[in-house]
């Protein structure tokens, strides 16, 4: 049941343009949580729940003294504040329910994204099961009509982002040793490996930039697993031996799946998954549009307090997709800064439990640093499914104390 839950927390879908089955079932946890675990209101005091109520409170008077032409800056920090409140009810649960509630939520956060991925798989192989994914979850109505999004060689799933979710997807891949520690089965062990090429497969079909992010914040994730256990030598020798021997096998399951998917996988997919490989020689299209994206308001106080209007509304239009640059335009620096605390802190936070909390500190570094990074392309924090696995581990950390004996 908490699975299903979470299922629906992250990649819960519009129902029309007011609610989403993600908001609904925040709300309800939410709810829960204020009426039932009044011993637990301690937690509202929570310096990332602060930092939150007070983007929700800033973004509202920066609209409301710039003439409300947008409300997005105050629905997504509202938002962004009730799936935090969310988080701490569902954690409540799984610890209820489970004896380690903190793997619990790590397996059923890789499972989603695992059936996340199966059914992009599936909607990408078959043109009459996305038009009627697409149907129900109105993605046209939010995604930009890009034409591989509308010939369906760029998969969202039951997202409305395509490089937002092929971040998401390989978010799962951090968590894997994780979960394949605390398992003895070894069917389960040899399925998490398994699984692992229907995700990195998933993320290409809706971008290039969970594999761009990948190329870099994977080997750091294995440095900062390797430098920082406990570990001698011989053993880090023997984890970075196992782990690139799974590297390996999975590149030969992917190549090996190559002729069970669309022709367009071949010559759309893999061959676009190329210009990775231009940014490096520094010919990228993509990387000169964004630089393009890059400049400040004309004058200080915009830039310091923001004009309360993301730019794209009719009154508004920002020509820019950079989610640095939209924000400030918004919520300025100011915004930014409550915007960005969360990540900051969690960020800061799972280091100092390194020793305590082992590869998930390092699996948390990665998911907030993966979403800092793509907020220089797009406007990336805050923002739905990613949020929502994010505020689930601030939970977690706020959860935890320093002391091993705790």
């Amino acid at each position: 049941m908490l699975f299903i839950v979470t299922f629906f927390l992250i990649f819960g879908w519009k129902i029309n343009l007011y609610l989403d089955i993600s908001a609904i079932t925040a709300c309800a946890l939410s709810i829960q949580y204020l009426i039932l675990h009044k011993e637990q209101y301690h937690n509202l005091k929570n310096p990332n729940i602060i930092a939150l109520f007070l983007l929700s409170l800033y973004s509202l008077i920066i609209v409301l003294s710039t003439g409300i032409t947008d409300i997005f800056p105050i629905s997504r920090a509202i938002r962004a504040l009730i799936m935090l409140i969310a988080s701490f009810s569902l954690y409540s649960l799984y610890k209820k329910h489970y004896r380690d509630p903190i793997t619990k939520i790590c397996e059923h956060i890789y499972l989603s994204i695992f059936v996340h991925s199966i059914l992009m798989i599936i909607m990408y192989c078959s043109d009459s099961f996305r038009l009627f994914v697409y149907s129900f979850t109105h993605s046209s109505d939010y995604v930009n009509l890009f034409s591989s999004y509308l010939r369906g060689y760029r998969i969202c799933g039951l997202t409305y982002g395509l490089s937002q979710t092929s971040v998401l997807q390989l978010f799962s891949l951090v968590l894997i040793p994780v979960i394949y520690k605390k398992i003895t089965n070894k069917k389960i062990k040899n399925f998490l490996i398994l699984s692992i090429a229907p995700i990195v497969i998933s993320s290409m079909l809706s971008g290039r930039s969970g594999l761009f992010f990948s190329i870099f914040l994977l080997p750091l994730y294995l440095f900062l697993i390797i430098y920082y256990s406990n570990y001698n030598l011989n053993n880090k020798l023997a984890f970075l031996k196992k782990s690139l021997l799974i590297i390996i096998s999975i590149i030969i399951l992917f190549i090996i799946s190559f002729k069970y998917l669309p022709s367009k996988f071949q010559y759309y997919t893999l061959t676009t998954s190329q210009e990775i490989f231009a940014v490096f020689q520094n010919k990228s299209e993509t990387i000169k549009y964004i630089k393009d994206m890059y400049f400040l308001p004309n004058n200080l106080t915009t830039t310091i307090f923001g004009l309360g209007n993301y730019g794209r509304t009719p009154t508004f239009y920002l020509p820019s997709d950079a989610g640095w640059i939209k924000s400030i335009f918004a919520i300025g620096i100011i915004g930014n800064i409550f915007m960005l605390f969360p990540f900051i802190w969690g960020i800061s936070k799972a280091f100092m439990l390194k020793d305590k909390l082992k590869e998930i500190s390092f699996a948390l570094i990665i998911i907030f640093l993966a979403t800092i990074m793509l907020n220089c392309k797009e406007l990336a924090l805050l923002t739905r499914n990613q949020w929502t696995i994010q505020a689930i581990f601030l939970v977690i950390l706020s959860n935890t104390k320093y002391k091993k004996d705790v």
